[in-house]
């Protein structure tokens, strides 16, 4: 259960100057914490049109987020942006982050692009809009479990058979019984070659 929930505001909330409307239907639910992160309001990445400096400038804000809160209505006053934070949330990080899609009241819901790309579209609600976040960042965090523990799973079965293959040393005793009794023979050859010599100085 996730205690804190993280949220990245899209650029375009901040823009429109809907961000604080938003926000405060967050604060009439006590009872739903949070915490939202969105991109600065100036700075170089801010300022250039270089595609690459957007989208790291949009990664860095979205890092630690459990849910990524767009502009899921029409006239997005800030569309580019929209663009570099879908793409983000999509393939930015290991782990896709959820993307909710909440249409501004007055406004009708964005493109078809849009609505696919997010798991949820919906209307500025802020009991549905908490419940959103929560179901979604919730979901993700449990399939983040899973993945871990099937991994443990794999990584233990794989330590098992490489224990199972590496049998250990065991000393063959084949090998000593084997071997030649080269002392006595050594002792026998003596005593052969002395007898022989014996008879030879008697004879």
């Amino acid at each position: 259960m996730i205690s804190v929930y993280r949220i990245y505001l899209g650029r375009s909330w901040v823009a429109s100057g809907e961000a604080e409307r938003l926000l405060s239907l967050f604060d009439e639910l006590p009872e739903f914490l949070h915490a939202v992160v969105s991109l600065t309001d100036s700075g170089s990445e801010i300022e250039t049109s270089d595609p690459v400096q957007r989208r790291a400038a949009v990664k860095v804000a979205m890092t630690q987020a459990h849910v990524a809160l767009i502009w899921g209505g029409s006239e997005d006053p800030a569309s580019e942006w929209t663009e570099h934070e879908l793409h983000v949330a999509e393939t930015g990080f290991r782990r896709r982050i959820p993307v909710l899609a909440v249409v501004a009241p007055g406004k009708e819901p964005a493109s078809p692009i849009i609505r696919r790309l997010a798991d949820r579209t919906m209307s500025c609600s802020s009991v549905e809009v908490a419940r959103a976040v929560q179901e979604l960042a919730e979901a993700a965090a449990a399939q983040r479990r899973m993945e871990l523990e099937q991994l443990s799973i794999s990584d233990a079965r794989d330590n098992r058979a490489a224990h199972r293959s590496i049998a250990p040393a065991v000393p063959d005793h084949r090998d000593e019984e084997r071997r030649l009794p080269l002392t006595e023979i050594v002792a026998a050859y003596d005593r052969l070659k002395a007898g022989r010599t014996g008879k030879l100085q008697s004879g």
